[in-house]
C-alpha cells in the first residue's frame, strides 16, 4: 500500500528512496545486534579474567587469616 502510494506521488526516485531506507534501517539492526554481542562477549571475558585473579587473592587471605 505505502509503495503505491510513493509510486503515484513520486515514481521511481520515490521508490528508490524508499527501498534505500528500508535497506539502512536493516543494516543499522544488524549493527546494533553485532556491537550488542560484541560487548557481551568483552564482558564475559572481563567477568572470566577477574574471577580467576580474584581467586587467589581469596586463598591469600584464607590462609594469612588462620
Amino acid at each position: 500500500m505505502l509503495m503505491a502510494v510513493i509510486r503515484k506521488r513520486f515514481g521511481i526516485q520515490g521508490n528508490v528512496t524508499y527501498i534505500n531506507v528500508q535497506t539502512v534501517n536493516t543494516n543499522i539492526q544488524k549493527s546494533e545486534h553485532n556491537i550488542r554481542n560484541a560487548l557481551i562477549a568483552k564482558g564475559n571475558t572481563l567477568v572470566t579474567n577477574n574471577s580467576i585473579a580474584m581467586t587467589g587473592m581469596a586463598e591469600d587471605n584464607a590462609f594469612t587469616a588462620i
